[in-house]
């Protein structure tokens, strides 16, 4: 299949979180940071020319690379990472995994002073949309006949998880290192394998959604 290499931002997607009241002020919350469902995305041609796709983010072992997140990944505050300020809580090692077609965690918030009002926020659920960060080393793309391009994420890295006021539109420009608008100098870009199929794919038999991810029954959260 031709193959081609594109430098790529970090990508984010809406997550899920759910509540577990620990133990005295042990404060901590299970989060589901993906379905793997399709999403209809946007990215630039060029300068000013967009084009509509579909991501899909396979979601097993072999596809996801986990020792990020296993290692303990931030829990940011809208995505920021400039700053230590920023951080309000970790993944706890250890509790990343892959079930069914979903990847769950279980994140600790810190107690630090400065980051209690983000942390009360989430835990009387003022707060309840979270997001996750990731990076995609790999994608398959096909075409079915009449069908957008669907961009198969086959090899992809969650970064981090972040609590955020509004989740991020799914359908907002990817931008490339090609001088597109809106591509700053400080972005941190990652390459990316983008390898094509030769011939139009048959029409795809799954089902494709805008829906935001964290729209899961509370019952598919691990306990």
């Amino acid at each position: 299949m031709p193959s081609e290499s594109l430098n790529l931002p970090l990508i984010t997607r809406e997550a899920s979180l759910r509540l577990v009241r620990g133990e005295g002020d042990d404060m901590t919350i299970d989060v589901i940071w993906t379905t793997g469902a399709t999403v209809q995305r946007r990215r630039y041609v060029g300068w000013d020319d967009v084009v509509e796709y579909d991501e899909e983010l396979v979601v097993t072992p072999g596809a996801v690379r986990m020792d990020r997140l296993n290692a303990g990944a931030p829990f940011l505050d809208s995505h920021r990472s400039w700053g230590l300020e920023s951080v309000v809580g970790a993944v706890l090692p250890g509790t990343a995994r892959i079930e069914g077609g979903q990847g769950f965690a279980r994140v600790r918030l810190t107690s630090a002073p400065d980051a209690a009002p983000i942390g009360q926020r989430i835990m009387d659920s003022t707060v309840s949309a979270v997001s996750v960060g990731y990076r995609v080393h790999r994608y398959d793309i096909t075409k079915a006949q009449g069908q957008r391009e669907l961009w198969r994420a086959v090899d992809w890295e969650p970064m981090e998880i972040s609590a955020v006021a509004m989740p991020a539109d799914p359908g907002a420009h990817i931008r490339g290192a090609d001088g597109a608008p809106g591509t700053t100098r400080s972005e941190t870009l990652t390459p990316c394998l983008l390898t094509r199929a030769d011939a139009p794919a048959p029409f795809p038999n799954h089902t494709r959604t805008t829906m935001p991810e964290s729209q899961i029954p509370e019952t598919d959260a691990p306990a």
